[in-house]
């Protein structure tokens, strides 16, 4: 008697999908112009992004990672997504201009390491 009452359990799980979900993007700062590569899992159908709420252009998608274009005129604010029915906030995106003010040493070797200093030149993967 155990055992048909066992089979007879309904599945609550059943027909749930996994939502997609963001796991880092970067850069988090640049220009208009600038690439951002937006990372994570189960992108996939009708997908559109927005920065400061600017719709932008998405210049490639897969399962896993996509690469979305800051626009021109933009201001600094969220980057969104859109993937079908579910929405996400990515995270802060700024704009700034991009500067070089030195770069030491001015002549060396291939392969030589040198230093490139100014403003806006970080593109370091923004963790979530």
């Amino acid at each position: 008697m155990v055992m048909l009452l066992g089979a007879c359990k309904k599945d609550k799980d059943k027909g749930v999908t996994p939502q997609p979900k963001v796991t880092e993007y970067y850069p988090n700062s640049g220009g208009e112009g600038t690439l951002v590569t937006v990372a994570g899992s189960r992108f996939s159908g009708s997908i559109s992004a927005t920065f400061a709420g600017i719709i932008v252009d998405v210049v490639s998608s897969a399962a896993t990672e996509m690469v979305i274009r800051a626009p021109k005129g933009g201001s600094s604010g969220d980057i969104a997504l859109k993937l079908d029915n579910a929405s996400l906030t990515v995270g802060k995106y700024t704009y700034q201009d991009l500067s070089i003010s030195k770069i030491s040493p001015t002549n060396g070797s291939a392969g030589a390491h040198i230093r490139i200093s100014g403003s806006g030149l970080a593109v370091l993967p923004v963790r979530l």
